[in-house]
């Protein structure tokens, strides 16, 4: 799959504001985190630590919403922060493709004991999608990869068997998996998002 970049700006979030924020001039040390991507088949978006905030009514069709139970504090309405969410869209799909990357500085087996569980609720579970009657739908979320640096306790870690990962005999959506990923080493980040689009064109083909 080759993409072109098609885009990259600055847009700032609130919890007044869609989800995916505002666009805005980039305030002097900040980053761009809106990238959009296409290609005659793809378009892509790669939004950079989003906030999705609670279902209200500057919600709009499309937007991920926080349907967990926390609630308002002082600081202002709860929102999930993950560093990352890429939306994948195909002309061939029947749907897009939706995907959390979050960044742990641990080790496989600190991840597997403590947090992919937590993770796994907090992002498959508790984010859900407006739909175009302005209420909400399924959760769009169709897999959730922790990214860890440190491999002293191994590469990966799933959360259902071998042969219903991505990579497996019969994948199962939706998922969540941590796998180690450092600037000299993403085969694994590049074979799991390789994989699942081979299941949404596999999908696809079905379908048809």
């Amino acid at each position: 799959m080759i993409v072109q970049l098609s885009n990259k700006c600055y847009k700032e979030h609130s919890e007044h504001y869609p989800f995916g924020g505002i666009e805005r001039q980039r305030p002097q040390g900040e980053t761009n985190n809106h990238f959009s991507y296409a290609s005659e088949t793809f378009h892509i978006e790669l939004l950079y630590e989003p906030k999705i905030y609670p279902f209200s009514s500057n919600s709009t069709s499309g937007d991920l919403v926080d349907t967990s139970p926390s609630r308002r504090n002082e600081y202002g309405a709860h929102h999930f922060c993950p560093d990352f969410v890429l939306k994948i869209e195909s002309k061939y799909w029947k749907k897009p493709v939706t995907i959390i990357l979050d960044s742990k500085y641990k080790e496989a087996s600190t991840i597997k004991r403590f947090d992919i569980d937590q993770l796994t609720r907090k992002y498959l579970l508790n984010i859900h999608e407006v739909n175009d009657q302005g209420k909400l739908g399924l959760s769009p979320v169709d897999l959730l990869i922790l990214m860890f640096p440190h491999e002293k306790s191994g590469k990966i870690v799933r959360t259902v068997s071998s042969q219903h990962c991505l990579k497996g005999k019969n994948p199962v959506l939706p998922q969540a998996t941590a796998i180690l990923v450092k600037p000299t080493e993403h085969g694994l980040l590049k074979e799991h998002l390789l994989s699942i689009l081979e299941v949404m064109n596999s999908e696809s083909s079905i379908m048809i």
